[in-house]
């Protein structure tokens, strides 16, 4: 996930995430990242339930949202250098 590829510490893969195809793992797996993007400092832009249920996400909110999550995470802030 991507809150494991910032924060691994803060996640036990075996422990913490949810494998099964189902809306209830998704939904837990949701909130966790949402959780610790909050305790990194990123506002939650969207709600877990929303994420949660894919075809209820309103395509730009998911791109804002995950804009906010690089803006701030990412070391190597893109130059807008497409190269």
């Amino acid at each position: 996930s991507l809150a494991y590829n910032f924060f691994p510490e803060k996640i036990n893969i075996e422990k913490d995430v949810s494998m099964e195809d189902s809306k209830e793992s998704w939904l837990k797996n949701c909130t966790l990242a949402m959780k610790i993007f909050e305790e990194g400092g990123i506002p939650s832009l969207l709600d877990p339930e929303d994420l949660a249920h894919v075809e209820a996400v309103e395509a730009r909110s998911l791109q804002t949202y995950l804009s906010e999550i690089r803006k701030r995470l990412d070391p190597h802030p893109d130059d807008g250098n497409l190269s």
